[in-house]
């Protein structure tokens, strides 16, 4: 209405009852720029059949359906229902995996779906599909036996088993099925040849690694041997970039899209910066940006892989600091806004390890935030003597209490290294928390409701007690 448009209501009352009674302005509105309809009687009060009822008559009227949101009980199924009855299209909105109130939406949107993936006992793409679609599983932490029972359920959805990935693009291609689980380089080959197709890279993939070797009976093997040496060389994997498949060198990229990288810095930092300033213009003034890059620089190891790709290691986290103060630019008065440094925290795991002494002075006195959430829950984190960069007027949160496992520390060695930390920096400047977050991902980490909720009372007890309530 707001738009100008006409909006239509359908009553599962009889047209003199308004409900619920609150929703009276809205009947008027609707009555008087658009129309209300109802099949039921004067006087006719509202019970849950006649809501349900009513539903088909909103699915036969239009010419299509929208779920938004609709767990597996709701009404908007019961009109969605009638509009596949009806011949209607139905378009389903997808939510998070987890919330009740998107199961229905994700229901409408499985059923009916074809996969097309090749025969197993013929392509060896079809092998490492069923791998995929079974490891998945396993790592969702699903028995072997639901793991199998989702693969037969999977194949009960696929219409046809080509012999070959490549036979089984031209079938998806000629318009069988709605998805097809593939290489990416047929997915590649399939856009250059002009096929009009999506192709998704999910979080998780599988690289496979082909064994190449030079045979006994090859009639030129210095010259093989030079090719397959040649294939991993930065030329050669710059041709494979170029022709839009992943290199193994990850720096090998078109470069015609950003030939000066500082280019590339300004214009993402360009793009954070007008979030920042959304966010401001939506009343935000708290902001916390989550940031590994600067955590991961201090391990030796990352440093050595960035070196590895040509890049400059020992300065690549003065660039990131550049980048979020451009970023940070123009936030608005009285906006807050901290840092939280994590070193990996998948399932309870860990990706890198270092003491933050490569980048504290950096990262204390150039980052214009104003305040750090840092990790400290065990010997990866290394020591204290970082913080003696802190400035006055900057935070430090002491994650103290690790999110990877359910033991629960002692409190009076939290207040122990709450004292150790306050010999670097004043006392009044410190803060606690756990090390990071219960779950960076739907697995979540390798603690029970009941640890995780202990955890955080230790946090406020120990803090109350260490600071204060006031």
């Amino acid at each position: 209405m707001s738009a100008k448009g006409r909006t239509v209501c359908v009553l599962g009352t009889g047209i003199n009852i308004v409900f619920p009674p609150e929703n009276a302005d809205l009947f008027e509105r609707i009555a008087a720029n658009g129309a209300v309809i109802t099949q039921y009687p004067f006087n006719r009060n509202a019970d849950k059949q006649s809501f349900a009822i009513r539903n088909r008559i909103v699915a036969g009227m239009t010419l299509g359906t929208v779920v938004v949101e609709a767990n597996m009980t709701s009404g908007a199924l019961i009109t969605a229902n009638f509009a596949v009855e009806y011949g209607r299209q139905i378009f389903a909105v997808p939510g998070r995996i987890d919330s009740p109130q998107s199961k229905g939406c994700h229901d409408l949107i499985k059923k009916g779906v074809e996969v097309i993936t090749p025969n197993p006992f013929t392509s060896g793409g079809a092998k490492w599909n069923l791998m995929a679609a079974y490891g998945a599983q396993i790592e969702q932490g699903k028995s072997e036996e639901e793991a199998l029972a989702y693969l037969k359920k999977l194949l009960q959805n696929t219409p046809v088993q080509d012999k070959s990935a490549r036979e089984a693009l031209a079938t998806f291609s000629g318009g069988k099925g709605d998805v097809l689980i593939s290489y990416e380089n047929e997915a590649i080959t399939a856009q250059k040849a002009d096929v009009d197709l999506d192709y998704v890279i999910p979080d998780e993939t599988i690289l496979i690694e082909n064994p190449a070797a030079v045979t006994k009976e090859a009639k030129s093997p210095e010259k093989a041997k030079a090719f397959l040496d040649f294939l991993k060389t930065p030329e050669a994997q710059k041709i494979y970039a170029s022709k839009g498949y992943r290199s193994i060198i990850p720096d090998q990229v078109d470069k015609s899209v950003y030939p000066d990288v500082e280019q590339f810095w300004a214009d993402l930092s360009d793009a954070y910066a007008d979030e920042v300033r959304a966010l401001g213009d939506l009343g935000c003034r708290y902001l916390q940006l989550d940031d590994t890059s600067l955590a991961y620089l201090n391990d030796p190891e990352q440093r050595a892989e960035i070196a590895r790709r040509g890049e400059d290691a020992e300065h690549q986290h003065e660039t990131y600091i550049r980048s979020i103060n451009r970023a940070l630019r123009d936030k608005p008065a009285g906006m807050t806004v901290t840092t939280h440094m994590c070193r990996g925290n998948f399932r309870s795991s860990w990706v890198a390890q270092g003491g933050y002494d490569f980048v504290a002075d950096a990262l204390f006195n150039q980052l214009t935030v104003d305040g750090y959430f840092m990790e400290f829950d065990d010997e990866r984190s290394g020591g204290f003597a970082p913080l003696r960069f802190v400035p006055k007027g900057k935070h430090v949160v002491l994650g103290l209490v690790t999110s990877k496992k359910g033991e629960l520390e002692a409190k009076d060695d939290i207040k122990r290294r709450i004292e150790e930390a306050s010999k670097f920096v004043d006392i009044d400047q410190l803060c606690l928390s756990p090390q990071c977050g219960f779950s960076s991902t739907l697995d979540g980490n390798s603690l029970s409701r009941d640890e995780q909720i202990a955890k955080l009372r230790l946090v406020v007890e120990t803090a109350e007690e260490v600071w204060g309530t006031e």
